[in-house]
Order: structure tokens, then C-alpha cells, then sequence
């Protein structure tokens, strides 16, 4: 935390142990689209976006340290609760602000977004520079295809076939697409898998990560209802009974075998976010980083690194940590010795992911939940 604004995503078991987009930038307080599963009230709850200018500050400060440090961390996420490109963007500029800088500092961004803006000047202009570099991957996200649906669940976006539509434009540019289904429901994504493909192909995308929908219980039961839906088979997200919930392991696993079959035979690369369904995955990283240029960035380590250094089910859970550690140790990644120089309130929330990840390795347990293929054989 600096200044009151928080650069490092928080620690918890999922995203430490799985998720490389732990530097983030918010532009904005909340989000114009009022989506109906919105993870950002959580965290701050409703009212008007307000402009967060001190993210610029903020992205200064951190490229400034990362320079005198001589090191290099992972890329910086535009942005991970609200839409950096939402309505009041084509005032404030606040997103097109932190891509120029980037792009002036040859810093790599990942940017998400459900709106338009970006494939419009000059947004389109800056993204198209930072691509020709390596410098920048645009993810679009959409949860279901379905116009009727879509206009339900998020009633104030624009509709799926226009974020097709504006990310063909970028991809048609240069810029690496990614298709991000966020979140996905189950039961819609079995009867649109063939439409998923189709617009992903349409949209340029080069990868696709799934995100399957998780909220309170009450949250869930109330969604569904909306939407006309039967409420689905549900179980703990974590690993506490009273926290989020989501679909079963298996409706999960069926939607998701389906879905990376089809876009590989596309040619379109898939992964999961925050499952651990490491064999499904059929690129480097989860969130498309791979389509960045790797002299500007580290990635930090995480249990898809012990997976793909594996290759196969560890013996035992200690065979796990042993791996962490070589892995953690080996100056290859942004973490240990290669975080030294950096700020205080990078450094240590950086750490703190590390030691979250290294206790979910001694945990046989937790680790068979954050990551079912690192289970010990049997």
C-alpha cells in the first residue's frame, strides 16, 4: 500500500498460488456496467466510477524503482475490478495515460476490458505501438454469447458481438487478442461451445481463459433465479464451507476438455484461471502473457511451474515443495533475491504471495483443492 493505493493484489490461497497478474493498476472506484456478479462491490461497493489519478502516480513510482533496481517484475494488469475503458475514460483518459507511460518506459500491460474504447484513436493508436514492442496483450471479456442473457447478467455493457467486433479491429492492428469468458457459466458455455470458437476465431484471439462463476451462495441462488436457470450442483470454492461457491469439479471439467479440444483444433490456445487444471492447459502461462515479448518481464512462480517441471503426479507432497524451492531459488523468476532493491510495499507483499504458495505445498490438503493434477499418486 502506498499513498492508500494498493499495487499488489491481496494474499489469498487462489491467487497465490496460481495467478502472475499480481501487480494491478485500478484507474477507477467502481464500474459503470453494474454487471449483475460483480466482483469490484466486494471490495469498495457501488456508486458512480470517481477518477483514481493517483494510479499514474502509483505506475510512475513503480517503473522509477523497477529501473533502479536492474531488475524486472511481471506485467502490470489494466485493470482486475472495474473496466479500465468504461464511460468516463473518454474524459478522464486516466487508462490511455498509464498505456503511454508505458509505452514510453517499455513497461509490458495486460489490458481488460467489456467496452469499446479501445479500438478507437487514439487508445487503438497507443495499443497498436505497444503491440509492434511486446509491450501489451488486450483481453476482451465475455460470459455468455447469448445477446438476451448478456443484456441480464451485464445490462449496462456493450453486447458480446461488439466486443468481437472491436477486438478484431485491434487484432487486424497487430494486437495480441485474448478471449477471456468471465464468468463463464457451465450450462451456457455447453450450448454455445461451437459459437465460443467461431467468435473467439472471429475476434482474432490468439487464447482463451475460462473463469468459472463464483459467488456467495445467496448471491448464486439469486442469480440464477434471474436468469430462469435451475440452481446447478455447487460446492466450496475454498476451503472453507461458508465462503464463495461454484459449480462441481465435474460440470466444470466437462464444458472446459470440450472447449480446449475445439479451440486447438482452431489453433487457439486455452487455459483456466485460478483452477489448477494444469492438463488442460495448452500454453505457457494462464493469462496469454506468453504473447509478450520475455525480455521485459519475469514471470513469478507459481504451482503451473512445479506441474510443467514435473511432468507428471508427484510422489509425495514433500517432492512438491522440493521443486518450489529449486524453482523459487533459481534467479529465473520475479521473487527471493531477484525482488531485492524494490520498495517495501512491493517487496513484501510479493513475499508475502511465496510464503502463502510454499504453505498450500505443505498442505496436502489445500493442495489437492488449488491443484487436483499435483495430487500425490496414489
Amino acid at each position: 500500500m502506498r499513498g492508500g493505493f494498493s499495487l499488489v493484489i491481496g494474499v489469498s490461497n487462489a491467487i497465490s498460488a496460481h495467478c502472475y497478474s499480481l501487480i494491478r493498476l485500478e484507474p477507477y472506484t467502481s464500474c459503470h456496467f453494474e454487471c449483475m456478479y460483480c466482483y469490484a462491490r466486494w471490495y469498495r461497493g457501488g456508486g458512480q466510477p470517481a477518477p483514481l489519478y493517483q494510479s499514474i502516480t502509483a505506475f510512475r513510482t513503480l517503473i522509477d524503482s523497477v529501473e533502479r533496481a536492474g531488475t524486472r517484475l511481471m506485467p502490470v494488469r489494466i485493470s482486475t475490478l472495474v473496466d479500465p475503458l468504461q464511460p468516463p475514460e473518454e474524459e478522464t483518459r486516466i487508462t490511455l495515460r498509464l498505456l503511454r507511460l508505458a509505452a514510453r518506459k517499455g513497461y509490458p500491460v495486460i489490458l481488460n476490458t467489456k467496452a469499446l474504447l479501445g479500438c478507437s484513436s487514439p487508445w487503438a493508436d497507443v495499443l497498436a505501438e505497444m503491440a509492434a514492442r511486446g509491450l501489451v496483450v488486450y483481453q476482451f471479456s465475455i460470459s455468455v454469447l447469448n445477446e438476451r442473457l448478456a443484456h441480464v447478467l451485464e445490462p449496462r455493457a456493450p453486447s458480446p458481438s461488439r466486443r468481437v467486433e472491436a477486438a478484431a479491429k485491434l487484432a487486424e492492428r497487430g494486437v495480441p487478442v485474448v478471449m477471456r469468458l468471465s464468468p463463464m457459466l457451465p450450462e451456457i458455455a455447453r450450448e454455445e461451445l461451437d459459437a465460443i470458437v467461431e467468435a473467439a476465431v472471429e475476434a482474432g484471439a490468439r487464447h482463451v481463459v475460462a473463469e468459472c462463476i463464483r459467488l456467495p451462495p445467496g448471491d448464486f441462488e439469486a442469480l440464477y433465479r434471474t436468469l430462469g436457470l435451475p440452481l446447478p450442483t455447487l460446492e466450496s470454492y475454498g476451503v472453507k464451507e461458508d465462503g464463495l461457491v461454484w459449480h462441481s469439479a465435474e460440470a466444470r471439467l466437462a464444458v472446459y476438455r470440450e472447449l480446449a479440444t475445439k479451440l486447438g483444433r482452431a489453433g487457439i490456445t486455452f487455459a483456466t484461471c485460478k483452477e489448477g487444471l494444469y492438463e488442460l492447459h495448452t500454453s505457457r502461462d494462464c493469462c496469454g502473457m506468453y504473447l509478450l515479448s520475455d525480455r521485459f518481464y519475469r514471470l513469478r512462480v507459481t504451482l503451473f511451474e512445479v506441474y510443467r517441471r514435473l511432468g507428471r503426479r508427484p510422489r509425495d507432497a514433500g517432492e512438491v515443495k522440493e521443486v518450489l524451492l529449486d524453482l523459487l531459488g533459481s534467479g529465473k523468476y520475479a521473487s527471493g533475491r531477484g525482488l531485492e532493491g524494490l520498495p517495501r510495499y512491493i517487496r513484501r507483499p510479493l513475499a508475502n504471495h511465496e510464503k502463502r504458495l510454499l504453505r498450500i505445498a505443505e498442505d496436502p490438503a489445500l493442495l489437492a483443492k488449488m491443484a487436483p493434477p499435483l495430487c500425490p499418486q496414489g
